[in-house]
C-alpha cells in the first residue's frame, strides 16, 4: 500500500566533470602516457574516495609499476584504419566539380578526413571550418577542430549556431577568438585572459577579419557529431564514454601481471657477510627490487659452529587468478567496441571460435556508426568547399552532388567463398554466370568470364543450343 502522505524528497548530485574536463580526460587516455595519466587522476576528485588504480599511490616506501596498456589508442587507431582504408573515389554531378575539389584535396593535410574522424571518435565530436586567404592559394582550405574548440547552439532541436573558439597569445596574454557562425554568415567576438569580451579592432592581429553575411541558407562550415552523449546535451558520445574505470582496471590487471612476474623470480636469501662486494670500493652491493637477485638477511657468523648458507625460493604465481582478471576486465573495455581479434589479440586463450564469431559483430557494428556519419559529413565538406570557391571567385551559385562509397570489411576469404557457392552449385540454385561473377568480380574482364562460363558449362554437359528453322531466312543463311 502506498503511502500518499510521504514527504518529497531532494536529491543533490555533483557533477565531478564539465565537457572540457571530459574532452581532456579522454585525451589523455588516448596519448596513452602513463605519467599524464597518473598526473591527471591524482589531481581529479572522483567524490569516491579516489580509489582507482591510477589515483593509487604508494606508501610505506613500498614502489609499484604503474603500466598503461595502450589499448584505448589502439581500439581509435584501428578503427580509424578498418575505416577509412577503403574510400572509393567521389562521384560529382559534374566534371568541373570533380576537377576543382582534386585540387582542393591537394591542400589538405595527409588523411584529413581519417584523423578528423579519429578526434571525434576519441572526443565525441567537432567541426570542420574553411579558411581562405587569397594572397597564398586560390582554394579555401579545410581544418578540423575538436569538441574542447567548438560549441554548439541549438534551437527547436537544430544547431542553430556554430562556434569556433580560436586561441591567440598576445603579449603573454591569452586570447580566445570566437568565430560564430549561423545558416547566413559568420561573425567575431574576442575576450581577453579574464573572459571580458574586447573589441577585435582594438588588436593589430585581428584588424583583417570581418563579418560575413549571405542570402542563401546554409551553414559554411561542417559539424562532425558521433551519436548523442547522454551526460552533456547537444554533444556527441565519445567511443571511451563510460569505458574510463573499465580501462582503469585492465591497467590494474596488466601490472599486476607484469608485477607478479617480477615478484617471483627466482631469489637468494644471503647472510650480510656473503653479499658480493663492489671490487672498486669494496662496499657490499644493494640488493635490487628489480632483478631479485638477492636479498640481504642477518645471518649466523659462523663462530658458532654453524656456517652461513644460501637460500634460493622459488615462488609460486597464481596465473590463472591473474589471467581471470585480465580477461574479464578486457572484455569489459572492448564490450560494444571492437572485437578482440580485430586487434590481433590471441583468440584461443578467450573464447571459443563461435563465440569469436559473434564478437567480430561488435566491430561491424562500430564502423556502420562511423561510415554512417561520414556518408553524410563527408560530401558536405567538399560541397560546402566548392560552394566557398565559387563564392570568392564570384562564380555563380551552384548545387553540387557528391557521394562517397566505402569498401567492405571482413570480405570471406576466397576459399570460404568457393565453399559456400560449391554447396549453391550442389543444389542447383544458381547459375554459372552468377557463379563466376561472385567469384572473380572485377578481376577478371569480361571475355575471361565469358570463356570461363562456357568451359563450365562444359563440364556441366551443356551444349550450345541448335538454331531452328526459324532462325534461316529463304534462300537458307542463317
Amino acid at each position: 500500500m502506498l503511502d500518499k502522505n510521504a514527504n518529497p524528497s531532494t536529491i543533490r548530485v555533483l557533477e565531478t566533470m564539465d565537457h572540457e574536463t571530459n574532452c581532456f580526460k579522454n585525451s589523455i587516455w588516448y596519448r596513452g602516457e602513463a605519467s599524464e595519466l597518473h598526473q591527471f587522476y591524482t589531481q581529479y576528485d572522483d567524490m569516491m574516495g579516489n580509489v582507482r588504480f591510477w589515483q593509487s599511490e604508494s606508501s610505506n616506501m613500498v614502489d609499484f609499476r604503474k603500466i598503461h596498456s595502450g589499448l584505448p589508442g589502439l581500439i581509435i587507431d584501428t578503427l580509424a584504419d578498418i575505416t577509412f582504408s577503403d574510400v572509393g573515389e567521389f562521384e560529382f554531378n559534374n566534371d568541373e566539380a570533380k576537377e576543382i575539389w582534386e585540387e582542393i584535396e591537394k591542400e589538405l593535410p595527409k588523411n584529413f578526413f581519417k584523423n578528423a574522424f579519429k578526434k571525434a571518435m576519441v572526443l565525441g565530436d567537432g567541426a570542420i571550418r574553411f579558411v581562405y586567404h587569397p594572397n597564398e592559394g586560390k582554394y579555401p582550405i579545410a581544418e578540423f577542430y575538436p569538441a574542447n574548440r567548438v560549441d554548439f547552439v541549438y534551437k527547436h532541436g537544430k544547431i542553430n549556431k556554430i562556434i569556433f573558439k580560436i586561441p591567440y597569445l598576445i603579449d603573454d596574454r591569452e586570447f580566445i577568438l570566437y568565430e560564430i557562425h549561423t545558416e547566413y554568415g559568420y561573425s567575431y567576438m574576442l575576450t581577453n585572459d579574464v573572459g571580458k569580451r574586447v573589441s577585435v579592432m582594438d588588436y593589430p592581429e585581428f584588424r583583417g577579419l570581418k563579418s560575413f553575411k549571405k542570402s542563401e541558407k546554409g551553414f559554411m562550415c561542417v559539424p562532425v557529431i558521433l551519436g548523442e552523449s547522454s551526460k552533456y546535451e547537444g554533444r556527441g558520445k565519445s567511443l571511451f564514454d563510460g569505458k574510463d574505470d573499465s580501462f582503469d582496471a585492465f591497467d590494474e590487471a596488466y601490472s599486476q601481471i607484469i608485477e607478479a612476474s617480477r615478484d617471483n623470480r627466482t631469489k637468494q636469501y644471503i647472510p650480510e657477510q656473503m653479499i658480493p662486494k663492489d671490487p672498486t670500493t669494496g662496499e657490499t652491493l644493494k640488493p635490487n627490487p628489480f632483478d631479485g637477485r638477492f636479498i640481504k638477511v642477518k645471518g649466523p657468523t659462523g663462530t658458532e659452529g654453524v656456517a652461513p648458507t644460501i637460500d634460493v625460493e622459488n615462488p609460486e604465481m597464481d596465473y590463472e587468478g591473474l589471467m581471470m582478471a585480465y580477461t574479464t576486465t578486457l572484455d569489459a573495455c572492448l564490450q560494444g567496441l571492437i572485437s578482440p581479434s580485430t586487434l590481433g589479440i590471441d583468440v584461443k586463450k578467450l573464447d571459443n571460435a563461435e563465440a569469436q564469431r559473434e564478437k567480430e559483430k561488435a566491430t561491424l557494428y562500430t564502423r556502420s556508426r562511423i561510415i554512417e556519419v561520414a556518408e553524410k559529413v563527408i560530401p558536405q565538406v567538399v560541397a560546402v568547399a566548392l560552394e566557398l570557391y565559387d563564392l570568392a571567385n564570384e562564380r555563380p551559385k551552384q548545387e553540387y552532388e557528391v557521394n562517397v562509397q566505402f569498401g567492405e570489411y571482413a570480405n570471406p576469404s576466397f576459399e570460404a567463398t568457393v565453399e559456400t557457392i560449391g554447396k549453391a552449385k550442389q543444389y542447383k540454385i544458381m547459375s554459372n554466370e552468377r557463379i563466376v561473377d561472385e567469384l572473380y568480380g572485377d578481376t577478371m574482364d569480361e571475355d575471361e568470364k565469358k570463356k570461363e562460363i562456357e568451359r563450365l558449362n562444359a563440364m556441366d554437359g551443356y551444349e550450345v543450343a541448335e538454331p531452328i528453322a526459324a532462325s534461316f531466312d529463304d534462300i537458307g543463311n542463317y
